[in-house]
């Protein structure tokens, strides 16, 4: 049976097949469902910014994939660490109980594949040369292993003197996909501007969906049916409970 309340920060696709027909996407605003979404949102598009100037330095080519340089390295740092805040800020807005929230490992941020469905998204940056340009960064986990973009930027953070190769252009554009693939998969491609309507409606001919100021696109993933949402958000949203928490508690081993 389909879900009759989203999860908090938690986009899912709807019965129908698609992600917000007829509004009912609409429960990426609400206040129960996130409380700081905007400036999330915001610090996303920010370091899109900071990716889109690299390319001004480093040609977005499949032969520069493996450049590397400090700033290379400054925006992977910068990536990465949002990355572990959204990742965060998902566990917080459902029900987790760590021992340590300072101590977080991947094993409990792998949990958030499970109820996003992380794995299948893919993300395509128009800039890059066709054999580069889509990504799939969290598609490791499907596969039972680590992310490589991940473990480049822990090598280098740790060991910049002998690991600096690591902060490659092919790390930073993995890490960037991956950030916008977690802002599609909590916020769709709402923007949190005054204007009352969804932006992410606009596709290409592969259905990848434009984000929140259009350059960067990613394709949201087909989900099994039980997994799904099924309600009128309209209707939903006049109840004084409308969204409910994602129980990563029972995930764990």
């Amino acid at each position: 049976m389909a879900l009759r309340k989203p999860y908090a920060q938690t986009v899912r696709q709807l019965v129908d097949g698609s992600y917000e027909n007829g509004g009912n996407g609409r429960y990426v605003k609400h206040c129960q469902y996130s409380a700081s979404g905007q400036s999330f949102v915001r610090t996303f598009l920010l370091l899109q910014k900071d990716l889109l100037e690299i390319f001004e330095y480093i040609e977005p080519s499949a032969s520069n994939m493996n450049t590397y340089s400090l700033r290379n390295f400054a925006l992977l740092l910068r990536l990465c660490t949002e990355i572990e805040t959204n990742y965060k800020e998902i566990l917080r807005a459902n029900v987790f109980t760590p021992q340590d929230w300072a101590r977080l490992t991947m094993d409990d941020y792998r949990l958030i594949n499970k109820s996003h469905f992380l794995s299948g998204y893919k993300a395509r940056l128009p800039h890059l040369d066709t054999g580069v340009r889509t990504r799939q960064p969290f598609k490791a986990w499907e596969e039972g292993r680590s992310l490589d973009w991940y473990k480049a930027y822990n090598d280098v953070k740790h060991n910049r003197s002998e690991m600096l190769s690591q902060a490659s252009l092919n790390s930073v554009v993995d890490a960037f996909c991956a950030l916008a693939i977690l802002i599609a998969a909590q916020y769709l491609g709402e923007d949190f501007s005054h204007v009352d309507y969804l932006v992410a409606e606009n596709s290409d001919a592969d259905n990848f969906e434009s984000m929140q100021d259009g350059y960067t696109l990613v394709k949201f993933p087909n989900i099994p049916e039980t997994e799904r949402y099924e309600f009128d958000w309209h209707e939903l949203s006049q109840r004084k409970n409308p969204v409910q928490k994602f129980n990563y508690d029972d995930l764990k081993s």
